[in-house]
């Protein structure tokens, strides 16, 4: 059933991303992404020139670049048809110096994000259906592919779609971790953070909580065990966890041939120079600056639930396709999302501090919190990991709101069928055992 669902899915986000393809409109950024397309070619020669210390080598990692280079190769492009868009000029004189792909590069790299999209798509099913049930986890999976941020995203040669992968499959690999716990799933959720920071760099920074999760982990085992909770293998869990970011640092700096000459001091460099870029994206546009975490907070609201809105986007649909809507189509997804975020901290509370829930919610808030505290500008691209969170968050509501109603259903039913029951057993007492006679 979970694989039908999945596919089912899979295919409904895909043929939603396909069909807005050659609608979504051109981003200057992806001539950046498609344009570093033969990072793929370069990784067979990582000390050569394209990875020296240059200001693309330095200003994104190459995560995104790779995953256009494996699109544009399976399709058939090639991985040098453009230059980068010189954004002191525009679009004409970008077209004339090279900067546009052609159209076939252009959907060759849009097709892979549409692909990477629908399997966000189908990882948020798995997350919410393992928080709650199918019923969440389908929700919560049509809830993300309708959603207008995500078709856009999706449809669109960027690399952020990745980054959400890279989330998502943490939020399921981190619940079947504390379910049960395996290196298998140890080594996927370090793997998905490693290349989620080759990508975007964020993600690393949630090695560090499973890392903090893991220490106080073991702290209680040995406050209720004593030291032998130290002991191998009964310190498995934690130490696993402990390790995290050793696994995500060694694939992030794996997949970063910059990096190899000096890692830990490239690595400090490239954080300084994404902190100077967002100040400098600030500067040159004060209309997106975000002050402060209480601002990006705000911004959420404004891009999430006024700019982009799974429920007002269904509204819309409904009007052009059934002539049937409200007379102004309104926007409840921040409802949904936040009864979410309520029941899954009491979801946590019922089942327990180091439950898989409580180590998937643990995730989900640690990014929320790494994105509000690194936002520095409003661009729209950057809030897809919230997207993200909020899509689970939603699930776990409809999932909880169905558990709900089978349960006041079943406690209903059951006086009935006792009842029921009662009297099948009077009637099996009366006729099957005859009296016996006077002797």
């Amino acid at each position: 059933m979970n694989l039908l669902l999945a596919t089912f899915l899979f295919a409904v986000s895909f043929s939603i991303n396909f069909a807005h393809l050659e609608q979504t409109a051109l981003h200057p950024d992806e001539t950046r992404w498609l344009n570093r397309a033969h990072y793929i070619e370069d990784f067979a020669n990582p000390y050569g020139e394209n990875w020296q210390d240059y200001y693309l080598t330095r200003g994104q990692p190459p995560g995104g670049s790779y995953l256009m280079g494996i699109g544009l190769l399976l399709q058939g492009q090639p991985l040098d048809a453009n230059g980068v868009w010189d954004f002191h000029y525009g679009t004409d004189w970008n077209r004339m110096a090279g900067a546009v792909p052609d159209d076939d590069v252009l959907m060759a790299g849009r097709r892979t994000n549409a692909v990477v999209g629908a399997l966000v798509v189908v990882l948020a099913f798995m997350a919410a259906s393992m928080l709650t049930n199918r019923v969440g986890g389908v929700f919560s999976a049509l809830f993300l592919a309708y959603h207008p941020l995500h078709i856009t995203l999706s449809t669109q040669a960027l690399s952020d779609e990745l980054l959400a992968l890279s989330l998502a499959v943490t939020f399921v690999a981190a619940f079947r971790f504390a379910s049960k716990t395996a290196l298998g799933w140890a080594l996927v959720m370090g793997v998905s953070l490693g290349i989620g920071g080759a990508t975007k760099l964020a993600p690393l920074a949630l090695s560090f909580v499973l890392t903090a999760f893991g220490i106080l982990w073991l702290i209680a085992q040995v406050r209720q065990h004593g030291t032998m909770a130290l002991r191998w293998p009964a310190s498995r869990k934690g130490a696993l966890l402990v390790i995290q970011p050793v696994i995500s640092g060694f694939v992030f700096v794996a997949m970063y041939p910059f990096l190899w000459v000096a890692p830990v001091q490239r690595t400090l460099d490239l954080l300084d120079f994404r902190r100077t870029e967002m100040a400098s994206q600030a500067r040159i546009w004060p209309w997106a600056r975000v002050e402060n975490p209480k601002d990006a907070f705000m911004r959420y609201g404004e891009q999430l639930h006024d700019a982009y809105s799974t429920s007002r986007h269904v509204q819309q649909w409904m009007d052009r396709t059934l002539g049937v809507s409200l007379p102004t189509p309104i926007s409840i997804d921040f409802v949904i999302v936040a009864a979410g975020a309520i029941l899954l901290v009491k979801i946590v509370i019922q089942r327990g501090l180091w439950s898989p829930h409580a180590m998937v919610a643990l995730l989900m808030a640690a990014e929320v919190g790494a994105v509000t505290i690194g936002l520095g500008v409003d661009f729209y691209r950057y809030y897809l990991p919230i997207l993200l969170v909020n899509s689970v968050l939603a699930g776990v509501a409809i999932g909880e709101l169905t558990t709900q109603v089978r349960s006041r259903w079943a406690r209903r039913q059951a006086p009935h069928e006792e009842r029921a029951a009662l009297s099948a057993t009077s009637n099996w007492s009366s006729t099957a055992i005859p009296r016996e006679g006077a002797s």
